[in-house]
């Protein structure tokens, strides 16, 4: 189990640096804009370069069941798609989910988000279930790992 976020970014800080060319982002959690130097936390998480944002998520704690965390919102600023950095950030959320004692992760996206999909895919996730968001028609799965 890791101590705080940095050792979760210190795990994939060489994948990172490779990927974002630059040593000076910053890992925060923007519900409350607290950085996580001292503390890990569930809730909205963003990658940032000089204010920039180029990648976040969000984790919640399901509803009525303590051991299945929540993923939404994974989104790859477009100028930094194709690097690998989605990959790296579903590998970064995995982690913060496992430390905070989730035995599952759940991930909700839309049919269209293709590179979610593909990573989803490409890295363990499960589809468990397919629908039609009847206010949006969007086709929307559900997806786990196991933690």
């Amino acid at each position: 189990m890791y101590g705080n976020l940095d050792e979760v970014i210190e795990k994939f800080r060489t994948q990172l640096d490779s990927c974002l060319g630059e040593k000076e982002y910053k890992f925060t959690d923007i519900t409350n804009e607290v950085e996580y130097d001292e503390k890990l936390s569930l809730g909205e998480y963003k990658l940032t370069i000089a204010g920039e944002v180029l990648a976040s998520f969000k984790l919640y704690p399901m509803i009525g069941c303590c051991g299945i965390c929540v993923s939404t919102q994974a989104f790859v600023n477009p100028s930094f798609r194709g690097r690998g950095l989605g990959t790296l950030m579903n590998s970064i959320r995995i982690d913060i989910a496992r430390y905070n004692g989730y035995s599952l992760l759940l991930c909700t996206d839309i049919e269209k988000n293709e590179p979610q999909r593909k990573i989803l895919k490409s890295n363990g996730w499960k589809d468990i279930h397919k629908f039609i968001n009847k206010r949006t028609q969007n086709t929307i799965f559900i997806s786990v790992i196991n933690l």
